[in-house]
C-alpha cells in the first residue's frame, strides 16, 4: 500500500519546512506499511493506543480500540498474552513468547508477541508496549528498526503521550481507591470472566485461602472458579452445595439469571463454620461476576441454638397433658400444643391462624373478644390472670367442662391459655354429690325406721310409768303427802323403769353412731388421732382380721377439714383392704414432722397393680382410689399408692399444714 508523498504547495514553503513535512510524512508511512501490531496498555491491562495491522491479532472493534487487552484479544492467543503481561510486570522487563499462534482464515499461524516496559519518560512508568509480528524470514532487524522508530514517534508526540498519562494517573487513583474498599471488606471477594477463571481477589480472599492450605493454582488470579468447585464436589463431599454453584454461576455468566445467593456449611477440623455466597453480574466489557463469601456462623451458631431452644420449649409443651395455647390481641391462635389436638380434635395446621372462640360455644364468643379487648384497652383483668370453669366446644360439636388460665406474655401483644379439661373432676364431684346424697338419705332412712321406732317404744314405756303411777293412792299426814303403789304395780314399775334405762342407752348409742357418720372427728388436739384409734379398735375386733394404730410426732390439726378428710382416706383404704385384698392385718400410721402430717394405711393383702398410680385420675383406677386422691386434693395434700413390698398395699397422704387456708373458721 503506498501513498503519494508530494504534498500540494510544497514548493511554496521554506525549505526546512518542507523537510519536516516529509519527516512526518514518511515517518507515518512506515509506521502505517512496516511496523508490526502495537498497543500501549497500562498494569491493569487497558488498551491506551494502538497502531499497525491489529486486526491480525485482536478483534479491533468498528468503534475506537479502547478496553482491556484480554477482552480484545484473539482467543488462542488471550492465555499467552496474559502470561507474558503479568510476568513483564513480576519482572520489570522484556518478555518474548514465539510460541505463540493465531488463527487466520482457519489456519495456524507462528507469531511471536512480545512485552516491554516503558521506562521513559517517567510519567510513564508502569506502561508496557506489547507488539505482535508474524514469523517469516528476514523479519528480525525489521522488527528491531522498527521499535526504534516507534520510540522516536512516542518521543515526538508527546502531547498525546502526555495525555495518556494524565488519564492513566487518574485511572491509577480510581483503582487504588477500588483495591482500598475491597481490602477494606470482611467478605471474601473473588471477580471471575466468562469462564469462570478468576482475574482478581481481595485480601480476605487470599487470607482465608492461606489459613485454609489453599494454594494460588487452586483458588487465585488464573484458576478456574468452576473447576474448583467441581473438585470440591468430586473430592470433598460437598456435591450438593458445590453442584448448585456450578449450575447457579454458569447461568449467571449466561445472563439467564441475575444473582443468585445460598448458603452453605464450610467445617474445618477444628471448628463448624457456616457461608453465605452472593454471586452478581459484571458488564464490563464482557460478562463477568463478582463473587462474595461472608461468614456466618455466629449468626447460623445463633439460628441452630435458637431452634434447639425451640424444639426443646416444643417437646415441653407436647408432653404436658393440659391444652395450651397461644392467641395473639385480635383473638388469632398462634400455636398449639399437641395435648390441644387430642382434647379438641383438630389437627395443628386445621386451627392455628383462627379465633380462639373456634373453641367455644356460640354464646361464650363475642364475651371472650370483649374481655380481651378490655384488657387491652383499661388493663383490669375479667378474665386475664384469672381461673375460671367454661364450657369448650370440639371439633365434632360436643362439649366438655374445662378450667382455663390466661395470662399475658409481657412486651408482646401474646396471651397464652392453659386449659384443663374437668370431665374426670366433675364427674367425682357429681358421685361425691351423689354419695353424700345417698348418705343423707340412708341417715334419713336410719332416724325414720330406726331411731324414731325407738323413742316411739320409749314413750310407751313411759306411757306406762305414767299409768302406773295414776294408780298410786294418796295419804295426808298432816303436811306430808305420801304416794302408795301395790306390791305389783311397783315391782312393774321398777321393771319398766329398767327397760326405759336400757333402751335409752341403746337409743343414745345409736345416735352417736349415726352422728358419728356424719362427723366423725371432734376438733381437738386428740381429735384425729382418737378417731382413728377408734376406727382401728372397731374393726379389730372382727374374727380372723387384726387392726392397730400408731401414732408419733405433733399432730394437732386446727382445720376439721382437714382432720375429716384424712380420717375419709382412712375409713376407704380400710374398707378396701377388707373387700377386696384379702387381708388379714391393717396397720394405720399418723405422724406428724416438718409441718406436715403424714398418714399411711399398710396392709397384707394381694396388693394392688404396680401401675395403678399412674392412673388415678382415669375412670380405670376405681371410683374409690379417685374419690381418695380427689379428698386429698381438696386438702392440698399428695396422695400415694404402691405395692407394700412383696404383699400388700401402701396408701399415703401427706399434707402440709402450715398455711393451709381453714375455712371452718
Amino acid at each position: 500500500m503506498t501513498k503519494n508523498l508530494q504534498p500540494k504547495n510544497l514548493r511554496k514553503t521554506d525549505s526546512a519546512v518542507g523537510r519536516e513535512i516529509f519527516r512526518e510524512l514518511t515517518n507515518e508511512f512506515v509506521l502505517r506499511e512496516f511496523a508490526p501490531a502495537t498497543v500501549l496498555i497500562n498494569q491493569r491491562f487497558e488498551v491506551l493506543y494502538g497502531m499497525g495491522p491489529l486486526a491480525k491479532y485482536l478483534e479491533v472493534p468498528t468503534r475506537e480500540l479502547t478496553g482491556n487487552i484480554s477482552v480484545v484479544a484473539r482467543p488462542e492467543l488471550r492465555e499467552k498474552l496474559l502470561a507474558a503481561c503479568s510476568q513483564s510486570i513480576r519482572e520489570n522487563g522484556l518478555v518474548s513468547d514465539s510460541c505463540a499462534r493465531v488463527n487466520r482464515d482457519g489456519m495456524l499461524v507462528h507469531c511471536t508477541l512480545t512485552v516491554r516496559p516503558v521506562t521513559a519518560p517517567p510519567e510513564a512508568k508502569g506502561l508496557m508496549l506489547v507488539t505482535f509480528a508474524d514469523q517469516t524470514v528476514g523479519q528480525s532487524p525489521q522488527l528491531e528498526t522498527t521499535v526504534d522508530g516507534i520510540g522516536g514517534v512516542k518521543e515526538e508526540r508527546q502531547t498525546p503521550t502526555e495525555d495518556i498519562i494524565s488519564m492513566n494517573e487518574e485511572l491509577e487513583t480510581l483503582r487504588g481507591r477500588s483495591r482500598a474498599i475491597l481490602a477494606s471488606l470482611s467478605a471474601h471477594i473473588a471477580v471471575v470472566d466468562r469462564d469462570g477463571v478468576i482475574v482478581a481477589v481481595n485480601p480476605a480472599w487470599k487470607r482465608f485461602a492461606d489459613q485454609n492450605f489453599g494454594t494460588e493454582e487452586q483458588c487465585g488470579v488464573g484458576s478456574n472458579y468452576l473447576d474448583v468447585c467441581v473438585n470440591a464436589s468430586d473430592n470433598h463431599g460437598s456435591g450438593g452445595d458445590a453442584t448448585q454453584v456450578v449450575t447457579k454461576l454458569r447461568q449467571l455468566l449466561a445472563g439467564t439469571i441475575d444473582e443468585f445467593t445460598m448458603e452453605y456449611p464450610c467445617h474445618s477440623v477444628t471448628e463448624k463454620r457456616w457461608f453465605i455466597m452472593h454471586a452478581t453480574p459484571l458488564d464490563y466489557e464482557q460478562r463477568g461476576a463478582v463473587i462474595s463469601h461472608i461468614n456466618i456462623t455466629e449468626r447460623k451458631q445463633a439460628e441452630i441454638a435458637l431452634q434447639e431452644s425451640e424444639q426443646r420449649l416444643r417437646a415441653i409443651l407436647d408432653t404436658a397433658s393440659d391444652s395450651i395455647v397461644t392467641i395473639d390481641h385480635q383473638g388469632k391462635i398462634e400455636c398449639v400444643n399437641h395435648a390441644t389436638e387430642l382434647m379438641f380434635g383438630y389437627d395443628k395446621e386445621e386451627i392455628i391462624g383462627q379465633n380462639v372462640a373456634v373453641l367455644m360455644p356460640q354464646a361464650h364468643r363475642e364475651k371472650h373478644d370483649d374481655h380481651i379487648r378490655h384488657y387491652l384497652d383499661t388493663g383490669v383483668a375479667k378474665v386475664v390472670n384469672s381461673f375460671r370453669e367454661v364450657v369448650a366446644f370440639r371439633k365434632d360439636g360436643s362439649t366438655i367442662p374445662i378450667e382455663i388460665a390466661l395470662s399475658e406474655v409481657d412486651g408482646l401483644n401474646l396471651f397464652t391459655g392453659i386449659l384443663r379439661d374437668i370431665t374426670e373432676k366433675k364427674r367425682l364431684e357429681e358421685r361425691i354429690l351423689q354419695t353424700a346424697t345417698d348418705e343423707q338419705q340412708r341417715i334419713g332412712q336410719e332416724l325414720h325406721d330406726g331411731t324414731q321406732q325407738e323413742l316411739t317404744g320409749l314413750s310407751l314405756f313411759l306411757g306406762t310409768v305414767l299409768s302406773i303411777l295414776d294408780n298410786a293412792s294418796q295419804h295426808n299426814s298432816g303436811e306430808r303427802v305420801t304416794w302408795r303403789l301395790t306390791d305389783d304395780d311397783f315391782s312393774m314399775l321398777q321393771q319398766t323403769i329398767s327397760k326405759l334405762t336400757d333402751r335409752l342407752k341403746e337409743t343414745i348409742q345409736h345416735v352417736r353412731e349415726l352422728s358419728h357418720g356424719i362427723m366423725p372427728v371432734q376438733i381437738d388436739n386428740e381429735g384425729l388421732r382418737s378417731a382413728l384409734a377408734d376406727l382401728a379398735a372397731t374393726n379389730d375386733s372382727q374374727k380372723h382380721f387384726s387392726c392397730r394404730f400408731i401414732s408419733s410426732g405433733d399432730i394437732t390439726i386446727s382445720s376439721n377439714t382437714i382432720a375429716n378428710q384424712l380420717y375419709r382416706i382412712a375409713q376407704e383404704a380400710l374398707s378396701n383392704a377388707l373387700r377386696h385384698a384379702n387381708a388379714d392385718h391393717v396397720l394405720i400410721s399418723l405422724k406428724g414432722e416438718n409441718n406436715t402430717i403424714v398418714l399411711e394405711i399398710s396392709d397384707n393383702g394381694v396388693g394392688i397393680d404396680s401401675s395403678i398410680s399412674d392412673r388415678l385420675g382415669t375412670a380405670s383406677a376405681g371410683f374409690g382410689l379417685r374419690i381418695m386422691s380427689y379428698r386429698a386434693n381438696s386438702i392440698g395434700g399428695v396422695f400415694h399408692i404402691e405395692r407394700n413390698g412383696d404383699r400388700g398395699t401402701m396408701v399415703r397422704c401427706a399434707v402440709p399444714v402450715q398455711g393451709y387456708q381453714n375455712d371452718d373458721t
